[in-house]
C-alpha cells in the first residue's frame, strides 16, 4: 500500500490498527536504546533526591504528598504522582521511567493521528481534504513522533512533565472533536467530560498546557462555527473571559506568588537578563526552534543552548529581523484564516503554545522539549506540501514513486537521527561532553560534569572541571558560581583538606543571591567545623540554614549529630524526628535516633529505632552490634549473645576492622562505657589484634 495513497479496502478500525502496530514498531525502535540511559541533571532534583516522590505506600497522605513541592506549593501533581509510581515499583532503576515516557510518546502520537483525520473530515474541510486525511494525518504523526528534536521530552525522564502534558493535551482535543461531530447527546457528554478530564490532567502535568482553552476555542470557531463576522465578535468576547480566567488558574496551581509582581523581579535578579531583555531574545530563539524541526540532525541538538542575549532590537541585528518575521508570518496566519483555515490554524497553534514558556517569565531562555506540545501541528504544513506535490503529478507514477520514495528516506533519517541522538543520553559523561563540544565556553557544561565525576567518585577530574567552570563567564541563565564552590568545598572536606573547604563553603556563602537561600554551603561548613571541634560555630550555621530552610531534612540531621556530640541527647532525639518527618525514610537520622536513646536508657525506642533501620539491609553489621549493645544494657544477655554472634559470623574481619574504627563511638555518652560483651566477641571471632584497634579507637 502506498504510503500516500488512501485508495484501500481496509476499513476505519483496520487503517488505525495498523497505524498504532507501524507506531509502536517506529518508536520501540528509534527508542530502543534509551531504557537503561541514566538519570540527568534535573532529574536529580525532581526524583533522586526529592522525598515526596519516593512512595513507600499508597496511603492518602502519602500520595497527597507528591503533589506538593518542597514549600507545600501544589507542583504538577500528575507528573509527580507517576514519578512516585515508578519509585514505588523500582525505586531508582531508570528502566521502568524510560519505558513510561516511551509508552507516553506513543500515546500522543496515536491520538495526533486519530485528531487530525477526525479534524480533516468535518464538514467545513472535508471537501478539500476527506479523501487525503489519512495520508496527511498518517505523515504529520510519523513526522513528529520520530523528529530527533522530541528526545528532549522522551528520553530526559524528568521531562515527562512536558510530554505528558502534550498527551493529555491532545487527547483533549480529539475527545473534543468527537464532542462537537457526534450526534447523540449521551455520547456528547462523554466525549466533553472526557476532554475536561484530559484537559485537567494535562495542566496537572506542566503549566503550559493551560493554553488549552484558548486552543479549543480557535478549533471551534476555525472548523465548527467558521469565520463568520458574527462568530469572530463573540471570539473577542470569549478571549477576554479567558485573559481574565487564566491569572485565576495561575493563582490555583501557583498560589499567590503567581499574582505578585515581586515574584518575577525576585526570579529575574537570578538570571543574566531582563524581562526585556527575554522578549527580545525569544523571537530569535522561536526561529531557531523552527529551524531545528525542519533540520533536526544531532550535532544541532544540544541539552542546554549556550544563546546569545539580545540586548536591544539591533543587538543582534538578527533581533528586529525575527520579530518582523514572526509578525509578518502572524499577519498572514490572520487574514487567510478564512480561505485556509487548516494552515492559519496550525501557525496559530505553533506560536500560541509557546507563549507562556517563551514570553515574560523569568524561566530560562530556551530548552528543545518546550517544543513538543507546540510542534504537533507544524508537520501538517510539511505534509501538505509533499501531497501536494505529489498530488500534482499524478499523470506520471515514475514521479510520485520518487517523491515517495524521499518522504520514506526523510523519515528514516528522522529515525535515524533520533537513534544517535539518544546515543548521546547515555550517560551524564556522554551528554555534559555533549554539550562542552558545542559550547566550549559555557560554564554549565563543566560544572555539570565535574558533578558527574563527582558523584563517580572521579575526585581528580571533578576538581578540574569545576575549577574550570569557575574561570568561565556567567551563563545566561544565571549565576550559579554558589553552587560550584560549594561543591568543591565538599570534595576538599572529603579529601581532609579544611582549609580549601572552608575557603570554597565561604565564597560560596558570599556569592549568594540576596533574593535567595541556599543552605547547602551552611550545613557543609558546619560539618567541618564540628569536625574541628568547633560546636559553638557550627551550630550558628546550621541555626542560621534551618531559619531560611526549615524543611530540609539533612540540616535537622546536622543539628542532631552536633546535639549528640555535645551529649544534649533529648535536644538531639528532636531533630532526628523532625528529620525524619521531612523524610520519612532517612536511614542515618534513624539510626541515630536508635543511639541518643540508647545514651538516655530508653532501650524500648532505641530497639524499635534499630529494629526498623535492619528492615532495608538485614545484615547491616553497624546496626546490629547496636541493636545487640542495647540488648545487653537492657538485661536481655541471650538476645543480645545471638545478634553478636550472627553479626561477627557474617562479616569478615577487614569489613568489621573498617567499620569499627571509622565509625563514630557506638556509645556517645561517656558514662556509658563500652560493653566488654562485645569486645569479648570481637577477640573470640578475630584475635587480640582487633581488640587492641577497637580499644584504642575508644581511646
Amino acid at each position: 500500500m502506498s504510503m500516500l495513497s488512501n485508495e484501500s479496502g481496509l476499513t476505519e478500525c483496520r487503517k488505525t490498527v495498523f497505524v498504532a502496530m507501524a507506531m509502536v514498531m517506529v518508536i520501540l525502535a528509534t527508542y530502543s536504546n534509551t531504557f537503561h540511559s541514566s538519570f540527568h541533571f534535573d532529574d536529580e532534583h525532581n526524583i533522586v533526591n526529592r522525598p515526596a516522590v519516593h512512595l513507600s505506600d499508597f496511603s492518602w497522605p502519602s500520595i497527597k504528598k507528591t503533589f506538593y513541592n518542597d514549600k507545600w506549593n501544589l507542583y504538577r501533581p500528575v507528573a509527580c504522582f507517576s514519578f512516585a509510581i515508578n519509585y514505588y515499583f523500582g525505586q531508582e532503576n531508570v528502566f521502568g521511567y524510560h519505558v513510561v515516557n516511551v509508552c507516553i510518546h506513543f500515546i500522543a502520537s496515536l491520538f495526533l493521528f486519530l485528531f487530525l483525520q477526525q479534524l480533516l473530515q468535518v464538514p467545513l474541510l472535508r471537501e478539500k481534504y476527506a479523501e487525503k486525511a489519512y495520508s496527511i494525518a498518517l505523515l504529520s504523526a510519523f513526522f513528529w513522533a520520530t523528529n530527533p528534536i522530541q528526545t528532549q521530552a522522551v528520553t530526559y525522564i524528568v521531562q515527562r512533565m512536558a510530554s505528558m502534558a502534550g498527551m493529555f493535551y491532545i487527547m483533549a482535543m480529539y475527545f473534543y472533536l468527537k464532542g462537537r461531530v457526534s450526534n447523540r447527546r449521551s455520547t456528547k457528554w462523554i466525549f466533553f467530560m472526557s476532554c475536561f478530564i484530559s484537559g485537567a490532567f494535562a495542566i496537572g502535568s506542566k503549566e503550559n498546557a493551560a493554553m488549552l482553552p484558548m486552543i479549543l476555542f480557535l478549533l471551534d470557531l476555525f472548523f465548527i462555527q467558521g469565520l463568520s463576522k458574527k462568530n469572530i465578535l463573540r471570539a473577542f468576547i470569549f478571549i477576554g473571559i479567558i485573559i481574565v480566567i487564566l491569572p485565576l488558574l495561575a493563582l490555583l496551581i501557583r498560589g499567590p506568588k503567581a499574582l505578585d509582581p515581586s515574584y518575577f523581579a525576585d526570579d529575574y535578579a537570578l538570571r543574566n537578563f531582563t524581562l526585556p531583555q527575554r522578549l527580545l531574545t525569544e523571537p530569535r530563539i522561536l526561529l531557531f526552534y523552527i529551524s531545528l524541526l525542519f533540520y533536526p540532525m544531532p550535532n544541532r541538538l544540544c541539552l542546554s543552548h549556550d544563546f546569545q542575549i539580545s540586548y536591544g532590537f539591533w543587538n543582534p541585528p538578527t533581533t528586529i529581523l525575527s520579530i518582523v518575521a514572526i509578525i509578518a508570518v502572524l499577519i498572514l496566519a490572520f487574514t487567510t484564516a478564512k480561505k485556509k483555515p487548516l494552515i492559519s490554524f496550525c501557525i496559530l497553534f505553533f506560536f500560541l503554545n509557546h507563549v507562556i514558556e517563551s514570553t515574560i517569565f523569568p524561566l530560562e531562555l530556551i530548552y528543545e522539549h518546550r517544543n513538543y506540545l507546540p510542534s504537533m501541528m507544524f508537520f501538517v504544513l510539511i505534509a501538505l506540501v509533499f501531497l501536494k506535490i505529489h498530488t500534482y503529478f499524478s499523470y506520471k507514477r515514475s514521479l510520485q514513486w520518487v517523491i515517495t520514495s524521499f518522504v520514506v528516506l526523510i523519515l528514516v533519517s528522522q529515525g535515524h537521527g533520533t537513534f544517535m541522538r539518544n546515543m548521546t543520553w547515555k550517560t551524564g559523561e556522554s551528554l555534559w561532553i555533549d554539550v562542552i563540544e558545542k559550547y566550549p565556553t559555557f560554564s554549565r557544561g563543566y560544572h555539570n560534569l565535574g558533578y558527574y565525576y563527582d558523584l563517580k567518585g572521579q575526585k581528580e577530574k571533578a576538581i578540574q572541571f569545576y575549577e574550570h567552570a569557575l574561570e568561565l563567564p556567567d551563563p545566561s541563565h544565571g549565576r550559579k558560581r554558589y553552587i560550584t564552590h560549594t561543591n568543591l568545598g565538599s570534595i576538599f572536606s572529603s579529601l581532609g583538606n579544611d582549609e580549601k573547604a572552608v575557603q570554597h563553603f565561604q565564597s560560596a556563602i558570599a556569592e549568594i543571591p540576596n533574593n535567595r537561600f541556599f543552605p547547602d554551603p551552611y550545613n557543609n561548613l558546619a560539618g567541618v567545623r564540628m569536625r574541628q571541634g568547633r560546636y559553638r560555630e557550627a551550630g550558628e550555621l546550621i541555626i542560621t540554614a534551618l531559619n531560611h530552610a526549615p524543611e530540609k531534612h539533612n540540616l535537622h540531621y546536622n543539628l542532631g549529630l552536633l546535639f549528640l556530640k555535645t551529649h544534649r541527647f533529648d535536644k538531639a532525639i528532636f531533630e532526628f524526628k523532625e528529620a525524619q518527618k521531612f523524610y520519612k525514610n532517612h536511614r542515618a537520622s534513624l539510626l541515630y535516633l536508635g543511639i541518643a536513646h540508647k545514651a538516655l536508657g530508653q532501650y524500648a525506642q532505641a530497639t524499635q529505632c534499630f529494629m526498623k533501620h535492619l528492615i532495608r539491609n538485614p545484615k547491616a553489621f553497624q546496626d546490629r552490634i547496636h541493636l545487640a549493645e542495647t540488648y545487653l544494657l537492657a538485661g536481655k544477655k541471650q538476645k543480645g549473645e545471638h545478634i553478636l554472634h550472627q553479626a561477627f559470623s557474617e562479616t569478615s574481619p577487614r569489613i568489621v576492622l573498617s567499620i569499627l574504627t571509622s565509625a563514630p563511638p557506638w556509645t556517645p555518652s561517656p558514662e556509658i562505657p563500652w560493653l566488654e560483651n562485645v569486645l569479648a566477641y570481637a577477640e573470640g571471632y578475630y584475635g587480640k589484634e582487633v581488640l587492641t584497634a577497637l580499644r584504642e579507637k575508644k581511646d
